[in-house]
């Protein structure tokens, strides 16, 4: 039995993609299972969200339709943080998709399902302050959360001073 699971919530951002790098390079051990989690919020209007307009003559997409590719977006990019892990020769690592208004709450409860130990999110470059506002996901996840939440920084790159 693996002492600590680890919720990792993902997307198709490279801020994402960095955080997730730096966390099983450097902080990921062999024996560890990794909870990669994609969170895909319902539709609303099917006929809204695609630009249709009412006046159109084209047939709007049904609603099934819609939820398959976001399904189909949702497993390629879950499959990316998968290989990634993979490459490393992580063996513990499982993804996961969920279908959730808000996606602060689908993390909360993913953890709770999956019996995670820590979560793990990066920072969407927002600020210090604005985890503590509330008004960021971090900062509900933190508040909700009974269990540790790890906040990974942006990465910085460093730049080269200007010869002028």
């Amino acid at each position: 039995m693996n002492d600590r699971v680890f919720l990792f919530p993902v997307d198709d951002k490279r801020t994402t993609q960095r955080a997730f790098l730096w966390f099983i390079n450097t902080f990921v051990q062999s024996r560890d299972e990794v909870v990669v989690l994609h969170v895909i919020k319902p539709i609303d209007d099917v006929v809204e969200e695609l630009g249709y307009s009412v006046f159109s003559s084209y047939p709007a997409p049904t609603r099934g339709l819609v939820m398959d590719n976001r399904v189909a977006e949702a497993r390629k990019i879950c499959s990316t943080y998968l290989e990634f892990a993979h490459s490393r020769g992580l063996t513990g690592i499982r993804g996961s998709i969920s279908t959730h208004e808000k996606v602060e709450e689908a993390i909360v409860k993913s953890a709770m399902v999956n019996k995670a130990t820590t979560i793990v999110m990066p920072t969407r470059g927002l600020g210090r302050w604005r985890l503590f506002w509330g008004n960021s996901v971090s900062g509900f996840v933190s508040k909700h959360s009974t269990i540790p939440l790890i906040i990974i920084p942006p990465y910085k790159e460093h730049r080269r001073k200007s010869q002028l």
